[in-house]
């Protein structure tokens, strides 16, 4: 469980990235996003380890890959119809984990 709140925090810090380098591409042009994006990992880098018990920071990666990769719109629709799927696939490794230690008993 705590693993998917951290790739939920990774998406999250992902549209946090995106709508900062927004803001600031109407400020400074094009390197807007590039500034968000540096100010934003380094916030991520110094907090995350403190955080003891969600400090696991390739969890929040997967999250950061799995909002770029698929490169959605922002809103609200798209972004519910990824975070539905990865909540769909931990609960199918659920299942499977809890499937396979009964079957081993």
């Amino acid at each position: 469980m705590l693993t998917f709140i951290q790739i939920v925090l990774g998406f999250g810090i992902a549209v946090l990235m995106l709508l900062k380098g927004h803001f600031l591409s109407g400020i400074v042009g094009g390197t807007g996003t590039g500034i968000a994006i540096v100010f934003v990992m380094s916030l991520f880098m110094y907090f995350v380890p403190k955080l003891k018990p969600i400090n696991t920071i390739p969890a929040y990666f997967l999250g950061l890959i799995t909002f770029f990769g698929t490169h959605p719109k922002l809103d609200v629709a798209e972004i519910s119809v990824i975070i539905g799927t990865i909540m769909l696939g931990f609960a199918f490794a659920w299942v499977t984990e809890n499937v396979n230690s009964r079957l081993a008993k």
